[in-house]
């Protein structure tokens, strides 16, 4: 079952044909992208997105990229890890504000 969620994140006088701009708010909302980063984990709590890891990579014609960093809690610690992740996300503008388009959806990794 697919679970795709909707955001809205007010432009507050940003202009939406300003990319620099537009990263800036992207980034400053980062905690918004972090279950669809998970999801691919299948909700394991080992997982977290590393705060402040979150960077726009490209914008291009509704499209977000983004990378960050997720670390992995072993039940060991000399097996913890840390790896990017690479995504993108679709969004649109409608009136004032940014619709996100975020895909949820549990992943079983068994």
């Amino acid at each position: 079952m697919s679970d795709i969620t909707h955001y809205q994140i007010p432009l507050n006088g940003v202009s939406p044909e300003d990319d620099v701009a537009l990263k800036a708010l992207f980034e400053a909302h980062a905690a918004l992208f972090d279950s669809a980063i998970l999801s691919t984990y299948g909700g394991d709590i080992r997982y977290a997105v590393v705060a402040g890891s979150f960077s726009v990579t490209g914008l291009s014609d509704g499209k977000v990229n983004y990378d960050c960093q997720v670390n992995y809690f072993a039940p060991c610690h000399d097996q913890n890890d840390f790896f990017q992740v690479q995504g993108s996300a679709n969004y649109e503008v409608t009136g004032e504000n940014i619709i996100l388009k975020l895909d949820e959806t549990l992943w079983n990794i068994d």
